[in-house]
């Protein structure tokens, strides 16, 4: 793999999981049939750790790019920067008090509706697994009677 040009644009976690997954099941191909896997351990392991950071904690394993596609072009009509629909598709925020830590002067740039409206777009168009429903993780922002230890 080379860098052609650095800091070309974000990643989304999507796409970062895209990218370890497949340079980590190609690497594996290779070096098994090889006597180097010992020397990449260390890659190898930060790999592993990475997947399964964003397998278990992010929403980035449960979208498509249907669904990012489709995200982006709901959240134009609320003027946000790129760097802010990053952070909305990358945490998929459910609760009030995490949008306005994502939005820069969310109080001001966006009306309590425009807010509402915010929350509605990200959980029609970036949907939470059933698994995750079932668990009892807080949805629509609401708080989970679930234990959480």
């Amino acid at each position: 793999m080379h860098v052609i040009k650095a800091n070309a644009g974000l990643l989304s976690n999507y796409e970062v999981y895209l990218l370890l997954k497949q340079e980590h099941t190609t690497r594996s191909q290779k070096l098994m049939a090889t006597s180097q896997a010992a020397d990449f351990q260390d890659l190898y392991t930060v790999e592993f750790e990475a997947i399964r950071y964003l397998e278990t904690s992010s929403p980035a394993v449960h979208q498509t790019p249907e669904h990012i596609s489709a995200f982006l072009k709901a959240v134009e009509p609320f003027r946000l920067t790129k760097a802010e629909k990053l952070s909305l598709l990358n945490m998929r925020p459910v609760a009030v008090v995490e949008l306005f830590m994502i939005v820069d002067e969310c109080e001001t740039r966006l009306s309590a509706d425009e807010i509402d409206q915010l929350l509605q777009t990200i959980q029609t168009y970036l949907p939470l697994p059933v698994a995750a429903e079932e668990d009892g993780m807080a949805v629509d922002g609401q708080e989970s009677d679930a234990p959480l230890f």
